[in-house]
């Protein structure tokens, strides 16, 4: 999607579309609901949650008042990387009101948080990132830099980064 068609971030991520469905094949979607919520429980027990920073330039990944993620100077959103098969969910695990929700984007390729795992996408980690939409770059607007993926479609080689969590 050009720059030109992709539309300004506004209102609340959750209202959003999300992506097109990415499912592993043969997912059982109530055993995997078990398993995200068993593996939630047991890494909020452990503390295994971590931030999510970018490597070149020392930002954070932080889910704005809206879901929308965002790249600031300080880490403000932990987050939960569960294993599933060989990717990963990833989970809000900071407290308050994204606390749950899982990391995904949306039709237009912005990264948010979604509270329905069946809008949930699935992420490879160490870095960041999603094997059908690869490609993490910022996308500056009104002065807040948001995330977004398929950066290697949308050409935007120089502003690649890559996220790992902290």
């Amino acid at each position: 999607m050009s720059e030109k068609e992709k539309l300004n971030p506004s209102g609340k991520f959750e209202d959003t579309e999300p992506s097109a469905l990415e499912r592993l094949p043969g997912e059982d979607p109530y055993k995997l609901h078990a398993h995200l919520k068993a593996s939630l429980m047991k890494a909020a027990s452990s503390s295994s949650s971590a931030f999510l920073q970018v490597k070149t330039s020392g930002k954070y990944v932080t889910i704005n008042g809206s879901g929308w993620a965002t790249l600031t100077d300080a880490a403000q959103t932990k987050f939960v990387l569960v294993p599933y098969y060989a990717e990963h969910y990833v989970v809000v695990a900071s407290p308050g009101g994204y606390q749950g929700y899982y990391l995904s984007f949306n039709n237009y390729s912005y990264i948010g948080a979604y509270s329905s795992w069946n809008n949930a996408r699935y992420w490879a980690v160490e870095p960041l990132n999603n094997s059908a939409w690869p490609g993490l770059y910022p996308y500056l607007k009104n002065g807040v830099d948001y995330v977004c993926v398929n950066g290697v479609k949308d050409g935007k080689f120089p502003e690649l980064i890559e996220i790992y969590s902290a």
